[in-house]
């Protein structure tokens, strides 16, 4: 099959499926005599199984890993490179999830006033100009819509 219906049949663009042929991730197809590239059953399973590595943000080295061990090597091998890598990655996820805890910590910080006094929201809300406050209640006055 030719790389549009590669694309269809995978939800990967064709310049997502170059990518990963240059990169060494997804062996090679055969050509046609018209030069197009003509994806077997084979490359689909790679391309999928590739797309599903991204999901989980390993990185292209691991998927490169674990592409060549899928296409070169025994079942128990493929099994033994895929845990070492998803282990990887979930390495990798719990050191984000800690970071975005150490933001978010930061950020709520930034929230609590540091002595007692108004929230940092609060003390926004009172800054607004008195006549910004007038304009808002005259014009929400003059715009009442009548009961139901």
């Amino acid at each position: 099959m030719n790389i549009q219906e590669a694309s269809r049949q995978t939800g990967l663009s064709p310049d997502t499926i170059r990518f990963y042929e240059r990169h060494r991730v997804l062996p090679r197809p055969p050509r046609r005599e018209n030069g197009y590239r003509d994806y077997a059953q084979e490359h689909l399973a790679t391309l999928r199984l590739v797309s599903g590595l991204r999901h989980i943000e390993m990185s292209l080295v691991d998927m490169q890993e674990v592409a060549r061990v899928a296409h070169d090597a025994t079942c128990g091998d493929l099994r033994q490179t895929l845990v070492g890598q998803l282990r990887n990655a979930l390495e990798q996820a719990d050191a984000r999830i800690r970071e975005l805890e150490h933001t978010r910590g930061h950020i709520e910080a930034c929230e609590r006033p540091p002595d007692g006094g108004l929230p940092v929201r609060t003390v926004a809300v009172l800054a607004v100009p008195a006549a910004v406050l007038l304009a808002a209640a005259a014009f929400t006055a003059s715009h009442r819509h009548p009961p139901l």
